[in-house]
This record gives structure tokens, sequence and C-alpha cells, in this order.
């Protein structure tokens, strides 16, 4: 049996641990006002997709060289990553977290958006583990305290954030181990060339 990965989020500060169970992709989502015409012979047969894992390993089978993210690096470099290139980084982020023992665990993220936070949540999400998505904007103390009320043993964040968390650690919070998730650069490779890339954050 394939496993499905659940996320469970901190929304608007409050902690709120929402289940959300994967659904069948893919999804459509309409709201008023929009509306959608669709002839007959164009439509195709569409494999069933049961999780993430399966969507992503969908798209890179059938359309592996198509663009599926395009942002911008610095003021004067764009980069393209085709479905094939996605799916590349986020078996070697996700087979990162295996390496290290992150397997079944409830793995945090806050970061602003980017496209290190999408490969993050898949990486988490495909390799067997639980992403809790954390408001950015929450204060330290905030973010720390979600951290330890929802399990968490491992945190992507900016290396700022980590700074903050580690000036208020306690001996006797536990230990969750830092991920930088900073922008502009592949999170695996980043994490292998700090030795691995465990810091512990709260100890």
């Amino acid at each position: 049996m394939a496993l499905r990965p659940h996320i469970y989020a901190i929304i608007g500060g409050k902690c709120d641990f929402t289940q959300v169970c994967t659904m069948p992709f893919p999804v459509l989502m309409a709201s008023k006002g929009l509306s959608m015409a669709i002839r007959q012979d164009n439509i195709k047969s569409i494999k069933p997709i049961s999780d993430l894992r399966d969507l992503l390993l969908s798209c890179k089978e059938s359309a592996p060289d198509k663009i599926a993210f395009r942002y911008r690096i610095d003021r004067k470099n764009i980069r393209d990553v085709s479905f094939s290139s996605f799916a590349q980084e986020v078996e070697e982020l996700g087979n990162f977290l295996l390496s290290h023992g992150f397997y079944g665990k409830h793995i945090a993220i806050s970061a602003e958006n980017s496209y290190e936070w999408l490969l993050a949540f898949f990486a988490i999400t495909t390799s067997g583990n639980v992403a809790v998505a954390i408001d950015n904007n929450l204060a330290s103390e905030e973010l720390k305290k979600y951290l330890l009320q929802s399990d968490s043993e491992a945190i992507f964040c900016s290396q700022e954030k980590y700074d903050q968390l580690a000036a208020i650690s306690q001996d006797d919070d536990g230990d969750i181990t830092f991920f930088p998730i900073e922008s502009g650069f592949n999170i695996a490779l980043r994490c292998n060339s700090r030795g691995g890339g465990v810091t512990s954050v709260i100890r």
C-alpha cells in the first residue's frame, strides 16, 4: 500500500493542527464567475493519481522537459526548472532526509514563499515524513512553542530564523535539527557541503 503523506498545518499563528488527507489528483477547483467550456473530442484519458509522489512521477513521465517552475535568483538571473529536474531535486533531498534517519518524522517548514519551500515540502511528504507548515511571520518564541508542540524533529528555515531560535534555546527543550532554506541554491547540495547540514537548533 502506498504511503499517503499528510500535512499538519499551523494556520494563522494558532496551535490548530489540521490534518489534510491527500486527495486523488487532478482536482478541479472553480470559483464563482469562472466558466469553462470543454470540447468532448479534446478529453483524454487521465491516469488516476493516488498521492504526491505519484503526481510528481506522472508529471516527470508525461512532460519531462516542460517548464514546471520559473523564478528569479537575483536581479539579473532567472531559473527555469523542468518537471524532470524538479523530480530529481525532490528525490535528492528526500534521500538526504532518509540517510539522516528522517522517516515517519514531523519536519517543519517556516520560510517565505519560494521554490525552495516547495522543494522542501515535496521532499518531506514523498519520503514518508509529515510536513508541518508554520507561519513564517511568527515571533521566535511562538515558533519554538509550535515546533515543540507539533513534535517536529527538524525544521527548514532561514539562517536568520535559526540564529533567533538558537538564542532562546534551553537545555531541556529537546533536539531539533536545522536545515537551511535560503533562497537561490539547491538545498540538498548545500546541506551536503556543510558536512551533512545537521545543526542542533534547540537542545
